[in-house]
């Protein structure tokens, strides 16, 4: 089976200045657009609005930067989620060994031999946090017996639930960039392809001329030079 086809950019300048030069290039065309309308009837209404639409279109998709900082934002709420679920151990562990100070065995239900693995993993921490609330629940007498409160004892599964979904958004949000950016790109493409077109065409239309040549010039392409008049 073929992998999809990736996209691209066709054009090999940033994305501002691509919105910047299809504005101009179009601004140059709407001048022009009788010539362009007699060369190729393709260019006639609605052509020059179908562009506006794209460009438009190409300004206000979220940039890659955009994309980076949603993330770095979702990195800090699982961050910080995993921070409460921490700390939060290391307090109900001081009424876990004051309520069984001589057992390992159950110690190690609250999670006591995998925490140090669990703390620096976030699917280890969700799980370890399972874990925790299960053995609170089976404990709970005795917890309350050595000193903890029952609403303390009652925020684990809370705890849990809300690393959970701060994680899951942060996996969704992995998953779903690689679709925003193609949609970004495709879009910023075909801003760019009707410049590339109209450039095509003008430098066609306006080859006896090279400023208006000149004119439609893409980046990178060289301009068109005039004759130097012959000495008498």
């Amino acid at each position: 089976m073929s992998k999809p086809n990736e996209v691209h950019r066709n054009y090999a300048i940033s994305d501002s200045e691509m919105v910047v030069s299809s504005n101009v290039y179009r601004a140059l065309f709407i001048d022009d657009k009788a010539d362009f309308s007699q060369f190729d009837s393709g260019f006639a209404d609605p052509f020059s609005d179908n562009w506006g639409t794209a460009i438009a279109t190409a300004e206000g998709v979220s940039q890659d930067v955009e994309l980076i900082d949603q993330m770095a934002q979702l990195t800090e709420i699982v961050n910080a989620k995993m921070k409460v679920a921490t700390d939060y151990y290391q307090r109900i562990k001081y009424y876990m060994e004051k309520a069984f100070p001589d057992s390992i065995a159950i110690q190690n239900e609250f999670g006591r031999n995998d925490y140090e693995k669990a703390r620096k993993s976030t699917p280890k921490l969700i799980s370890f946090m399972k874990a925790l609330s299960t053995a609170i629940l089976k404990y709970n007498a005795q917890l309350v017996a050595s000193g903890c409160t029952q609403e303390f004892l009652d925020e684990a599964p809370n705890i849990m639930d809300e690393l959970r979904e701060a994680e899951n958004n942060q996996e969704i949000f992995k998953k779903t960039r690689p679709v925003e950016t193609q949609k970004r790109l495709e879009e910023m493409n075909t801003c760019w392809d009707f410049s590339k077109i109209v450039c095509q065409a003008g430098k066609i239309i306006y080859s006896e001329n090279a400023a208006k040549y000149n004119q439609y010039v893409l980046p990178g392409e060289a301009p068109k030079t005039t004759p130097e008049p012959e000495e008498p």
